[in-house]
């Protein structure tokens, strides 16, 4: 926790100190309050005797202040120890979400989207409630414990050593108890992961559940990891639950051995002690604010223990180093010479992968051309451009290069890399807000204007005009008031506003006609002289107006050319013209 704690900025840790320094004098006030307490009681006189009302009146005012002044302190130390620790959760989850955002795809493949958002939220509100109840009470248990002790052996020292004994008796079972449970909150944590990735699966494919009829059997899929996580948690909070009863128990004997001491005191005259009302219920405050202090420390325990597994997946979450990132020399791209170059790339996901996605991969992109890509599902089209824009690394593993303008790809500034590079993916993805704010993401400056020229390219244009705000119109979330063609057109829309030197279509036509698609290429020929345009496809007719064409099967090259060549003299790409368009799509 305290590791986490140093990521802080300087107002929560200013904020941190102020709420321990008031909830230390909460805790000094509340001691003073035991000894003061038996004072007035002492004040008062037995049967007979008269009562010395000045003594009396200044004692219970003393009292009503030192009740004030613990209240006061209290609230402070309780309001600012809640802010210091919203503020801490709030750096940290943006820490973390800045980290999830510069992470390589591979990165996030490992750790998971799930338990991305999982830690974000879940385990970062653990590491907040910990450390709330931490500033407001910890630093006052210890306090309150101290006094305790403290006065019990100046006052009445076999009461010291006896509440000393059931403090040490408390401690140690706490230990125990903490050693078992530990290991089983980090399980729970990689349960609520396991449980999060259902929830995520169905409530975003909850149209595909319903058209099957599947709601039962899913919702029989999720009970068995939502009972996994209940038993699981099970585990982890038996061992505490255990720990209440346990100190209940002690309290009770320790009230039992108090009496038991008293009466032998009281039979026995000047015996260890003086016996009267004043000093028994001294002695009963001074042992119920020594446990007090133990039962709040074990109160801030336990949730420390539970999120310390919270804690510890956080860290290591924010101790990920992005697989990609710069070379110590970065070297910027030159606009004139974009030519990409691979040279017997070989590429697997994993080291560790028993097979490469793609081998022996040759092949050279002149600035400038529109390539398009075609193969079978799983051939490795989406897997070659992802090289390029540098979604993945080439592993050490495969041997391999692969330059853009002549210079290795891992040597190209990423900024650069990113300025020049315009990619749209497969997963059409709008964010809640407006067209304006999506579009926006290609540049930020942008105007108006600009945004309008691109859409027009994109064939969006008229997309935005429909709509009664035009620009500003509410793009609902993951853009469901979009048909896929509409979310395409305004993805690519998108993507040609940062007006990159080398766009790439990841299969991103898919929903649109073909007399739209011939349109935006068409566009995009006449409108953006000079881009290089790379058109990943499943249709041939999305690719046989393209300069070359890449023909892949099995994670290699099987083919180049331009569309007539290759249906003259390559088998795969002639099968996939008679499958599509017919043996006519042979001679036309």
């Amino acid at each position: 926790m305290f590791k986490l704690f140093k990521l802080s900025n300087k107002k929560t840790k200013a904020f941190s100190v102020l709420a321990l320094v008031f909830v230390a004098l909460q805790g000094v006030f509340e001691g003073f309050q035991t000894t003061m307490l038996a004072r007035v009681i002492s004040i008062i006189p037995t049967e007979g005797s008269d009562i010395d009302l000045t003594a009396f009146w200044v004692a219970t005012s003393m009292l009503l202040v030192n009740a004030i002044l613990s209240l006061v302190f209290g609230i402070l130390g309780s309001w600012i120890g809640t802010k210091a620790s919203l503020l801490s959760a709030e750096t940290i989850r943006h820490n973390m979400f800045y980290k999830a955002a510069t992470l390589s795809f591979g990165d996030v493949d490992k750790v998971t989207t799930s338990s991305i958002i999982t830690r974000i939220t879940n385990d970062v509100q653990k590491y907040q409630i910990a450390m709330q109840l931490a500033l407001a009470l910890f630093i006052r248990a210890p306090i309150m414990f101290f006094y305790g002790i403290t006065t019990s052996f100046v006052r009445f020292w076999i009461f010291g050593i006896m509440f000393l004994g059931i403090m040490l008796l408390i401690v140690l079972g706490f230990v125990v108890v903490a050693k078992v449970v530990i290991p089983a909150f980090e399980r729970v944590q990689y349960e609520i992961d396991n449980t999060n990735v259902v929830v995520r699966e169905n409530v975003l494919g909850m149209k595909v559940i319903k058209s099957f009829c599947l709601e039962d059997k899913q919702a029989e899929r999720f009970d068995v990891y939502n009972k996994r996580l209940r038993k699981q948690n099970t585990k982890a909070w038996i061992g505490f639950a255990l720990i209440f009863p346990f100190i209940n128990s002690v309290m009770n004997a320790a009230g039992a051995a108090i009496f038991m001491i008293a009466g032998a005191a009281a039979v026995k005259e000047n015996w260890l002690f003086a016996v009267n009302v004043a000093n028994i219920y001294e002695i009963f405050n001074l042992l119920m604010v020594t446990l007090a202090s133990v039962i709040i420390s074990c109160m801030v325990i336990i949730n420390c223990v539970r999120a310390q597994p919270s804690c510890r997946r956080i860290l290591e979450f924010l101790n990920i180093e992005s697989s990609i990132k710069n070379c110590e020399n970065p070297k910027k791209l030159n606009s004139k010479n974009l030519d990409i170059e691979f040279k017997n790339v070989n590429f697997k996901y994993f080291e560790n992968a028993d097979r490469n996605v793609l081998n022996d991969i040759n092949v050279t992109i002149k600035q400038g051309e529109m390539v398009g890509i075609v193969g079978p599902t799983g051939s490795g089209k989406t897997s070659l451009i992802n090289l390029i824009s540098r979604l993945y690394d080439i592993p050490k593993s495969c041997q391999g290069s692969l330059t853009i303008g002549g210079i290795p790809i891992k040597e190209v500034d990423l900024n650069s890399l990113q300025d020049n590079i315009g990619v749209v993916l497969q997963e059409r993805i709008l964010f809640s807000g407006t067209i304006k704010y999506n579009l926006l993401f290609g540049n930020q400056k942008a105007s108006d204007k600009t945004l309008m020229e691109a859409a027009k390219i994109a064939c969006a244009d008229g997309i935005i005009n429909k709509r009664r705000n035009k620009l500003n119109a509410v793009v609902e979330q993951r853009g469901r008031n979009f048909s896929g063609g509409q979310q395409q057109r305004l993805s690519i829309t998108r993507t040609l506003v940062k007006k990159p030197n080398i766009l790439i279509l990841d299969d991103a036509t898919s929903a649109l006609d073909m007399l739209t698609e011939a349109k935006l290429q068409q566009n995009i020929r006449t409108k953006m002289k000079g881009m290089t345009t790379i058109i990943v496809a499943q249709r041939i007719s999305s690719v046989k107006d393209c300069d070359h064409i890449i023909v892949m099967d099995k994670g290699r090259i099987v083919g180049y050319g331009n569309h007539d060549s290759l249906r003259k003299d390559n088998e795969l790409y002639r099968s996939i013209v008679i499958s599509q368009m017919g043996k006519e799509g042979l001679t036309k």
